[in-house]
Protein backbone atom coordinates (compact mmCIF):
# COMPACT_ATOMS: atom_id res chain seq x y z
CA UNK A 1 0.00 0.00 0.00
CA UNK A 2 1.23 3.75 -0.70
CA UNK A 3 -0.17 7.13 -0.55
CA UNK A 4 -1.32 8.32 -3.82
CA UNK A 5 -0.65 11.94 -4.04
CA UNK A 6 -3.80 13.68 -3.32
CA UNK A 7 -6.34 15.26 -5.69
CA UNK A 8 -8.53 17.32 -3.92
CA UNK A 9 -7.90 20.66 -3.47
CA UNK A 10 -7.29 20.77 0.34
CA UNK A 11 -4.47 17.86 -0.14
CA UNK A 12 -6.36 15.54 2.55
CA UNK A 13 -6.46 12.95 -0.12
CA UNK A 14 -5.48 9.57 1.85
CA UNK A 15 -3.32 11.13 5.01
CA UNK A 16 -6.21 10.46 7.36
CA UNK A 17 -7.09 6.68 6.27
CA UNK A 18 -4.16 4.98 8.23
CA UNK A 19 -1.74 6.57 11.10
CA UNK A 20 -2.04 9.70 9.31
CA UNK A 21 -0.68 8.77 6.21
CA UNK A 22 2.74 9.54 7.89
CA UNK A 23 4.36 6.19 6.95
CA UNK A 24 3.25 5.72 4.00
CA UNK A 25 5.50 6.29 0.85
CA UNK A 26 4.42 9.05 -1.36
CA UNK A 27 4.22 8.22 -5.22
CA UNK A 28 2.13 9.02 -7.58
CA UNK A 29 -1.02 7.35 -9.41
CA UNK A 30 1.11 6.55 -12.71
CA UNK A 31 4.20 4.90 -10.36
CA UNK A 32 1.57 2.69 -8.10
CA UNK A 33 -0.65 1.77 -11.07
CA UNK A 34 1.75 1.53 -13.96
CA UNK A 35 -1.01 3.86 -15.71
CA UNK A 36 -1.52 6.85 -16.75
CA UNK A 37 -5.34 6.65 -16.21
CA UNK A 38 -7.83 4.25 -15.18
CA UNK A 39 -9.63 2.87 -18.50
CA UNK A 40 -11.71 -0.27 -19.08
CA UNK A 41 -8.71 -1.98 -20.30
CA UNK A 42 -6.23 -1.36 -16.95
CA UNK A 43 -8.94 -1.58 -14.60
CA UNK A 44 -7.95 -4.84 -12.94
CA UNK A 45 -4.41 -3.83 -13.03
CA UNK A 46 -4.97 -0.67 -11.35
CA UNK A 47 -7.20 -2.14 -8.70
CA UNK A 48 -4.55 -5.20 -7.81
CA UNK A 49 -1.61 -2.55 -7.34
CA UNK A 50 -3.81 -0.08 -5.45
CA UNK A 51 -5.20 -3.14 -2.98
CA UNK A 52 -1.73 -4.62 -2.50
CA UNK A 53 -1.18 -5.65 0.83
CA UNK A 54 2.59 -7.10 0.37
CA UNK A 55 4.08 -3.87 2.23
CA UNK A 56 1.29 -4.63 5.01
CA UNK A 57 4.37 -5.44 7.67
CA UNK A 58 6.82 -2.97 6.16
CA UNK A 59 4.48 0.40 7.67
CA UNK A 60 1.84 -1.31 9.68
CA UNK A 61 2.42 -1.28 13.30
CA UNK A 62 0.87 -3.59 15.86
CA UNK A 63 0.18 -6.91 16.38
CA UNK A 64 0.11 -10.25 13.23
CA UNK A 65 -3.96 -10.70 14.26
CA UNK A 66 -4.34 -6.62 13.04
CA UNK A 67 -1.85 -6.89 10.14
CA UNK A 68 -3.73 -10.27 8.92
CA UNK A 69 -7.47 -8.75 10.01
CA UNK A 70 -6.07 -5.63 7.63
CA UNK A 71 -4.77 -7.69 4.83
CA UNK A 72 -8.01 -9.63 4.54
CA UNK A 73 -9.72 -6.35 4.78
CA UNK A 74 -7.84 -5.32 1.57
CA UNK A 75 -8.48 -8.37 -0.42
CA UNK A 76 -11.80 -8.77 0.30
CA UNK A 77 -11.90 -4.69 -1.00
CA UNK A 78 -10.39 -5.58 -3.90
CA UNK A 79 -12.19 -8.41 -5.04
CA UNK A 80 -15.01 -6.30 -4.21
CA UNK A 81 -13.65 -3.66 -7.13
CA UNK A 82 -12.68 -6.86 -9.44
CA UNK A 83 -16.23 -7.69 -9.10
CA UNK A 84 -16.98 -4.62 -10.91
CA UNK A 85 -15.47 -4.99 -14.00
CA UNK A 86 -17.90 -8.40 -14.69
CA UNK A 87 -20.84 -6.35 -13.86
CA UNK A 88 -20.24 -3.64 -15.80
CA UNK A 89 -19.08 -5.79 -18.68
CA UNK A 90 -21.89 -7.92 -18.64
CA UNK A 91 -24.19 -4.50 -18.33
CA UNK A 92 -22.58 -3.39 -21.67
CA UNK A 93 -20.64 -0.36 -20.45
Amino acid sequence: MVAVDPVSPNGGGLDGLINGGSKLPKQSFEAVTKASTLTRENYAQVVEALFDPSDVGLWMGGDEKEKTNYTGSLTSQKNRWLKKVTELETSGK
